[in-house]
């Protein structure tokens, strides 16, 4: 797995198709590219949130709705918030758990925000 941190260290035991070490300059580029993915797998999980978080409140373009996930490490947190048309009114929630349940931590937390009022929030200025 691209997040697996234990990657770059299973890259020292590897070995040229001819028995011989990879070359420091390959590794180098190797180790590179690993942390570009790493980042962009991060980048995938923290929209997964934000996206399913949104879904669940079936917030358009328009809608009062904010969210925001990050991962961090293993973890994933997301912040999300509603608010009334004037911006008066906010509901507030967080999720947070493991990243590779990030969709299921985007969706509890839109389920909450359901819960305590937030389709009539959004409704009130027309969302």
């Amino acid at each position: 797995r691209i997040t697996d941190g234990k990657w770059c260290e299973r890259l020292d035991k590897m070995r040229t198709g001819d028995g011989r070490p990879i070359p420091a300059r390959l590794k180098i580029e190797i180790e590179r590219e690993w942390k570009r993915l790493k980042v962009v797998a991060e980048q995938v999980r923290e929209v997964e949130a934000e996206r399913s978080l949104l879904a669940t409140l079936e917030a358009g373009c328009r809608a009062p709705v904010a969210g925001l996930a990050r991962v961090r490490g293993e973890s994933l947190a997301i912040s999300a918030a509603v608010f009334s048309s004037n911006g008066a009114t906010a509901l507030r929630e967080e999720s947070a758990g493991l990243a590779q349940d990030a969709a299921d931590l985007g969706r509890a937390a839109g389920e909450r925000l359901l819960e305590r009022g937030a389709a009539a929030l959004m409704e009130e200025g027309g969302a």
